[in-house]
C-alpha cells in the first residue's frame, strides 16, 4: 500500500536487525525467524520519498481461525518525525 507520504510493505529477513534495534534486543535471530515462520505478519513503515522505515505494523492473531486480530503499531526511532506525515482522527 502507498501513499503519498507513507508506504507500507511487506518485512523480510532483512529487517530483523532494525527491528531488534527498535525493540532494545539483541536477539536478531530470534526477530528473523518470527519473519520467516509469518505466523504473526509485519508490515514495514516507510517514508515513500526516501524509502527510510520509520516503524511496522504486526498482526497478532487472537484466535486459531485467525478472525480476529490485535494490531500491534510500532514507531522506530522517529518519534517527532511523525509532524506533517500522518493525522489521527
Amino acid at each position: 500500500m502507498k501513499t503519498k507520504r507513507l508506504n507500507l510493505r511487506a518485512i523480510d529477513a532483512k529487517d530483523a536487525k532494525l527491528i531488534a534495534t527498535w525493540k532494545n534486543s539483541s536477539h536478531i535471530e530470534l526477530e528473523e525467524q518470527e519473519i520467516i515462520n509469518n505466523h504473526a505478519p509485519y508490515y514495514m513503515l516507510t517514508i515513500t520519498e526516501t524509502n527510510e522505515p520509520i516503524g511496522y505494523i504486526q498482526i497478532q492473531w487472537m484466535n486459531k481461525d485467525k478472525t480476529y486480530a490485535m494490531l500491534k503499531f510500532h514507531l522506530g526511532l522517529h518519534k517527532g518525525h511523525w509532524k506533517g506525515i500522518c493525522r489521527c482522527h
